[in-house]
C-alpha cells in the first residue's frame, strides 16, 4: 500500500472478493502510507466486521530490489534475512455484511 490511493483501491477490491465468497488475506509492511485509507474504507463498507491488522514476524528480503519498492533506508530488505514485523489482516466471506 505504497500510496493512499492504492489503499482505497485495495479496499474496494477486498469488498469485491468478499462479495464473491472469497477469503482475503492482506499483508502490509510497516509504515505504508496507504494503510490508514485502506482501513478507513474497509470500516466504512464493513462497519460490523472484525477487520483489523495484527502484527506477526516475517523475514526481510535479500537480494536485488527495485528502489521504487525498497528505497534507501527500507526496513524490509537486508543482505542476510532477519526478523521483521509485518501486519496481516484475514477477512473471511462471513464478514461480508456489505
Amino acid at each position: 500500500m505504497y500510496e493512499p490511493k492504492t489503499g482505497i483501491a485495495m479496499a474496494h477490491r477486498t469488498i469485491e472478493a468478499l462479495r464473491a465468497g472469497s477469503r482475503v488475506i492482506i499483508g502490509c509492511s510497516p509504515g505504508r502510507p496507504g494503510r490508514p485509507k485502506f482501513q478507513q474504507v474497509i470500516k466504512e463498507l464493513l462497519p460490523n466486521a472484525e477487520a483489523d491488522f495484527f502484527e506477526v514476524y516475517g523475514r526481510t528480503c535479500s537480494g536485488p530490489r527495485n528502489d521504487l519498492i525498497c528505497g534507501d533506508g527500507s526496513s524490509s530488505v537486508s543482505s542476510v534475512p532477519k526478523p521483521l514485523k509485518v501486519a496481516l489482516m484475514d477477512i473471511g466471506p462471513e464478514e461480508r455484511n456489505c
